[in-house]
C-alpha cells in the first residue's frame, strides 16, 4: 500500500478539524502575533457559529465565498466556516436553539413575572418550529374572583402556578412527540390540514371554516407542489 494516506478514511478537513478539537479541545490552536490565542474548542465553535450564519444567507454547496483578511483568528475562522457552510451533512438529526424569556426580567430573588415564554428555533433554516408560554394571571378570571362571581366562558390562558423562575426549565423540558407534531402542523396548517395543530395557536382546530388572516382571501393554499416541497 506504500506511505500514502487515505484521506477519504480521514475525511474532508473541517471534519478532521472537528475530531481533532473534540480530542484537544482545550490546547492552542492558533497564536497571532499580536499574542491573540484561541484554542480548538473555541475555534470549532466560533466556526460553527459562522457557517450557520452563511447557510442562512444562503451560502450551500458549491457556492463561491470571498474573504478579505490578513492572516488571523479571523481568517481561519471564515476558512473552517466556508467549508462547513458548503458541506452537506448525512446526519438526519435537527439541531435547534432553545431559549427562554420573561414578560419582565428580574433579578436575585425578584422573578416575579406573570407571565414567560419559550421558542424553539431551526438551527440551520432560522424558522420558529416550537413556542411555549406560561402565565400565572388571567385578567377575566382575577376580575371574577375579586367580585366573588363565576368566571364567564372565556379563552383562559391561565397555566401555571409555580415560580416565575421555574417557568424556563418547564418550558424547555425536553418534548420529541410535540416537536415532531409541530414539524408536521408547519408544513400542512396553510393548506388546510389542522391534523397536527394545537388548539392554543390554531383557532382551525375548533373553526375549520375560519379565514385565514395571512393568506390570499383568507383560503387555504391549494399548491400540491410546493407542499410537498
Amino acid at each position: 500500500m506504500g506511505t500514502e494516506t487515505s484521506y477519504e478514511q480521514q475525511g474532508l478537513l473541517h471534519e478532521m478539524f472537528s475530531k481533532q478539537a473534540k480530542k484537544t479541545p482545550d490546547k492552542i490552536a492558533i497564536v497571532e502575533d499580536s499574542g491573540a490565542k484561541i484554542t480548538f474548542k473555541e475555534l470549532d465553535e466560533s466556526s460553527d457559529k459562522l457557517g450557520k450564519h452563511l447557510v442562512h444567507k444562503g451560502v450551500t454547496i458549491n457556492s463561491c465565498v470571498g474573504i478579505y483578511l490578513d492572516k488571523s483568528i479571523a481568517y481561519v475562522t471564515a476558512c473552517i466556516a466556508i467549508l462547513k457552510a458548503g458541506h452537506k451533512s448525512d446526519s438526519d438529526e435537527l439541531i435547534v436553539s432553545v431559549d427562554g424569556a420573561w414578560q419582565k426580567r428580574g433579578s436575585g430573588r425578584s422573578y416575579d413575572s406573570l407571565s414567560g415564554h419559550c421558542s424553539m428555533i431551526g438551527a440551520e433554516t432560522g424558522k420558529i418550529i416550537g413556542y411555549s408560554v406560561r402565565s400565572k394571571f388571567c385578567k377575566t378570571c382575577d376580575e371574577a374572583n375579586r367580585k366573588g362571581n363565576k368566571a364567564k366562558m372565556h379563552d383562559c390562558r391561565l397555566n401555571w402556578d409555580g415560580s416565575s423562575k421555574a417557568m424556563e426549565q418547564d418550558m424547555n423540558q425536553n418534548d420529541p412527540d410535540g416537536v415532531e407534531n409541530g414539524l408536521e402542523a408547519v408544513g400542512r396548517h396553510p393548506f388546510g390540514d389542522h391534523t397536527f395543530c394545537e388548539k392554543t395557536w390554531c383557532s382551525h382546530v375548533e373553526d375549520p371554516s375560519k379565514k385565514y388572516t395571512s393568506l390570499p382571501f383568507g383560503k387555504p393554499l391549494k399548491d400540491i407542489p410546493l407542499q410537498m416541497h
